[in-house]
């Protein structure tokens, strides 16, 4: 069976790339030819590339020339970061020839996927893109999303407009997060079901499988921060933590430049993690890291909430201060057990579309 897959593989975020590699290593496992539909999204190539225009663009000059001198000081970063995705890629992800138009799309697939991570969030797409929902010609292919996310909110009537023209697209349609199935509910008669991020599908030897090694002779606090406005918040709590453990040295994720194989070995080798990350979150748990998740009070955190929950480490999420640091023992929660029963039914979710 050929399978095409969709989502953000060319994003450079550590999430996205991470759960791109983990779909299509699970289904290989499967024996399935599952290879990543190479769509250039026009709004995330300009967003990620190393000098960009567009992202300095104010109506107040002062601000304009800011951000440009920002930009070129960003710029050998930002070609670093970008080498190491590549290289992460260009090794890991089997992707197609590449894509500009939907009508560009491989359509001798046998089921098309659509995710996961946030391939229905309109702000990071530069408004809907319906080829994520499979507004694309096919010959025969079924049309599924797995474990797609979205914004958590109330939706406009625009939006539910196109919401709707979208999901009509697709066959077969799950989510990541438990509430959007309600909030989707309104904009299609199908079945909604809630399954993993693809990066809990696969188990900890086929992360170790790629994971380098870290070069630090001692122990180390590991913060990952995504949201500007929880920076502030992860870096005192990341201090007070230390403080507590006795540990002397904070590595900030960002400031490393770290590629996607050393983002997850830092984690794996960290002593605790302190993140607003949801896929920080994942590997934090996948090899029994002591972690905090600093919430943000948005609707973004219902990405991680809905996981924690389920597995009963709901505690882990920090909206303001902790007053304890406090560990978790893995073993006594029984988290292995938990998850396993967690991912169980995205598994056979997948089956039986492959059955289909």
């Amino acid at each position: 069976m050929k399978i095409g897959i969709l989502t953000f593989h060319r994003a450079l975020n550590y999430g996205a790339v991470l759960q791109a590699y983990a779909l299509q290593d699970y289904l290989r496992k499967q024996g399935l030819d599952a290879k990543i539909i190479d769509y250039r999204q026009p709004f995330i190539e300009s967003q990620y590339a190393c000098f960009s225009i567009r992202r300095c663009l104010s109506k107040n000059p002062l601000i304009f020339i800011y951000h440009i001198m920002r930009e070129i000081l960003n710029l050998n970063n930002r070609i670093g970061k970008k080498r190491h995705f590549r290289n992460f890629s260009k090794k890991y992800l089997r992707v197609t020839s590449k894509v500009f138009h939907k009508d560009e799309i491989p359509q001798d697939m046998d089921l098309y996927l659509h995710g996961s991570d946030q391939i229905w969030n309109a702000k990071l797409t530069g408004g809907y893109d319906l080829v994520y929902f499979g507004k694309y010609p096919t010959k025969h292919g079924l049309k599924a999303s797995y474990a797609a996310s979205m914004e958590n909110r109330e939706y406009t009537k625009s939006d539910g407009k196109i919401i709707s023209e979208g999901l009509a697209f697709l066959d077969v349609i799950s989510v990541r997060e438990k509430g959007l199935i309600k909030l989707l509910k309104p904009y299609t008669e199908k079945n909604i079901v809630q399954v993993v991020d693809p990066t809990l599908l696969t188990d900890r030897v086929t992360w170790d499988a790629i994971v380098s090694s870290v070069q630090e002779e001692e122990e180390y606090i590991f913060i990952y921060v995504v949201g500007i406005q929880n920076n502030q918040k992860v870096r005192c709590l990341a201090t007070k933590v230390a403080n507590r453990l006795g540990v002397k040295k904070i590595i900030d994720c960002k400031e490393k430049g770290l590629s996607p194989e050393e983002f997850v070995s830092y984690i794996k080798n960290a002593k605790f993690i302190i993140t607003d990350s949801f896929h920080a979150t994942v590997f934090s748990i996948i090899y029994h890291r002591d972690f905090y998740t600093v919430a943000s009070n948005l609707g973004s955190d219902l990405r991680f909430t809905s996981l924690l929950d389920s597995i009963g480490l709901e505690d882990r999420v920090v909206y303001d201060n902790v007053r304890t640091v406090d560990y978790i023992d893995y073993r006594k929660l029984k988290i292995d057990e938990r998850l396993s029963l967690y991912t169980l039914a995205s598994k056979q979710f997948l089956q039986n579309i492959l059955n289909k």
